[in-house]
Formats: structure tokens, C-alpha cells, sequence
């Protein structure tokens, strides 16, 4: 991992305390934010909701991003796509932190059998969040679960994007560099 710029930080501070869409060129390092936040809510022991969600649009970032993670993160980090489905007891655990890096599909469904409940999710990174619109999974997510959990209930949201589109409704604060 490469140091962390001085306007990295200064979204990260920003995230820490609100919903953030990092809208940033590519390669300017918005993996790197969501690093940042995710290890400060692994570290963070006031913290009780136990999982965090890094989403992404496509079955092959399941894994890119997941070893991002696992490099920079002392954190368990639980890989699902299509072709990798998640045990039932992962997604039950109340024991330890743990990083679910997984397409919005399967987060959805899990939502829906209620494997997993909103307010138990600490954090939610929406990776390529110019997709939250329409008929995606990221909208739906954010329509059928996310607005239905009462405000003081909800997870944190951080929104990467380096492309422009319908953010409607996401989050309190976009950066642009």
C-alpha cells in the first residue's frame, strides 16, 4: 500500500463522521480511503455492529479486493460471489469483526432471508456507486433495506466512484478532486 495522500485523509476524516461518495479519478486511490475507514471500524473497540460490507459490481473485484483487504487489514475477510457462496454460520457470527467483500446481489438476498440485518452492518462501501440508480441491486439495497432501518440504526455508508452519474439520496457529502 502506498502512503496515504493528504486528501485521502481529509475524506476519510470526513467519512468517519457521515456518508461519503469519494467521486475520484481512476488510480487516484479511493481503495485506499475505504481501507482507511474499514480498519478504523475494525480498531474502533466502541464499535459494536460486528460486520462491515465492501460491495462490487462484478464477480472478479470479489476477489481483487478482498486481498486488498486482507493486506491492509488484521480483520477476517470472507470472500462471496456466484461461484463462492458463503457458509450460513459466517453470516450468523457475533463474535468477531469481519469484512464481507460480495456483489450487491447476494448482499440483497441475504437482506431479504434476513441472514443479515441492517442494523447489525457497521459499514457498507458501494465500490463503482455511479451504478445506485434504477433498477440496480446498489439502488435497491438503498430503497428496500437501507431507508427502512430507523436513521440511528443505519450503517455508514461510503460511496467510490470515478465516474459521474445518479448518486440520488446516498449520502451527506460528495468529494470531488
Amino acid at each position: 500500500m502506498t502512503q496515504t495522500r493528504k486528501y485521502q485523509l481529509e475524506i476519510f476524516e470526513e467519512a468517519k463522521q457521515r456518508n461519503v461518495i469519494a467521486f475520484l479519478p481512476t488510480g487516484s486511490g479511493k481503495t485506499q480511503i475505504a481501507l482507511e475507514l474499514i480498519k478504523h471500524f475494525v480498531d474502533d473497540k466502541s464499535q459494536k455492529k460486528l460486520k462491515i460490507f465492501f460491495l462490487v459490481p462484478t464477480v472478479p473485484l470479489v476477489a481483487q479486493q478482498a486481498l486488498q483487504i486482507r493486506r491492509f487489514v488484521r480483520v477476517k475477510v470472507i470472500e462471496s460471489s456466484g461461484n463462492k457462496p458463503v457458509k450460513a454460520k459466517d453470516l450468523e457470527s457475533n463474535k468477531s469483526k469481519c469484512v464481507f467483500v460480495t456483489t450487491p446481489a447476494l448482499l440483497r438476498e441475504w437482506l431479504q432471508h434476513a441472514f443479515v440485518n441492517m442494523k447489525e452492518i457497521a459499514l457498507i462501501v458501494f465500490d463503482e456507486c455511479h451504478h445506485t440508480s434504477g433498477d440496480h441491486e446498489y439502488n435497491k439495497i438503498m430503497r428496500e433495506y437501507y431507508f427502512q432501518v430507523p436513521q440511528n440504526h443505519r450503517p455508514r455508508i461510503l460511496g467510490l466512484t470515478a465516474s459521474p452519474g445518479i448518486l440520488d439520496g446516498m449520502c451527506n457529502v460528495c468529494y470531488c478532486v
